[in-house]
């Protein structure tokens, strides 16, 4: 009994790492290129003041 259950679970955490892996493989080879072949450049480079300033209240 305690063998099968052992089995089991060695099986369910291989084809669980495997899905995961192939997963991650797919996700970032179509982050990484267009569907051209070229290579994508994030759109958002810089991340926005967390508050205003001066110039995006137009005081500046």
């Amino acid at each position: 009994m305690d063998r099968k259950i052992l089995t089991t679970a060695a099986v369910f955490v291989a084809a669980t790492v495997t899905a995961l892996a192939a997963t991650l493989t797919v996700g970032s080879a179509a982050a990484d290129t267009t569907a051209d072949g070229g290579t994508q450049t994030p759109a958002v480079t810089a991340l926005p003041s967390p508050s205003p300033t001066s110039a995006d209240l137009g005081w500046g």
